[in-house]
């Protein structure tokens, strides 16, 4: 599974929530995986305590070195690639890539790896089973995978996962 998804050449991908003045029509915009946000997407409205109205919406990179997501020009000069007239005043973003739990962000195969490991992903490992939306067949990269990939166990079908108290997918009485 390790030589799957090797650290060394993994896609460092960056995520960023910008916080922009005004209320903006709703949009989705895309740009090529060249630029520093590749996906631009409103997702909230809101005022603040002086009246003002504002923007949230998220952005997707292919390259996290191409943006520094923690800084407000940095992000500014990327949306401004789009030719959209907004002007950042705050951005939020959590570094995945150097998590030391996740270790990445959402999965970028690199061309032929799924087809390659799909099958050896999805197989279980002992008791480890995998239950991660991105190894799906059908709704990859979203919860309804992870929802999925659980199902898909004998046992796990209707079971959710308890962090205080895990359990094996295995028929068992409770």
């Amino acid at each position: 599974m390790a030589a799957a998804f090797p650290r060394k050449g993994r896609v460092e991908s960056v995520k960023v929530w910008l916080r922009a003045k005004g209320r903006l029509p709703r949009f989705v915009a895309y740009s090529t995986q060249d630029a520093p946000l590749s996906v631009l997407k409103v997702e909230f409205y809101g005022t603040d305590t002086a009246g003002e109205e504002f923007t949230v919406a998220v952005g997707f990179g292919a390259d996290a070195s191409r943006l520094d997501a923690t800084d407000v020009a940095s992000v500014q000069d990327a949306v401004g690639r789009f030719g959209l007239d907004l002007q950042v005043t705050d951005v939020a973003a959590h570094d995945w890539n150097n998590d030391s739990y996740s270790m990445n962000t959402w999965a970028v195969f690199r061309p032929g790896q799924l087809t390659r490991e799909l099958t050896s992903l999805q197989q279980s490992h002992g008791l480890l089973h995998f239950a991660s939306g991105d190894i799906a067949n059908l709704w990859a990269g979203h919860v309804d995978g992870d929802r999925e990939r659980a199902g898909s166990r004998p046992g796990c079908r209707g079971r959710t996962a308890r962090i205080r108290q895990p359990q094996t997918c295995r028929n068992r009485p409770r």
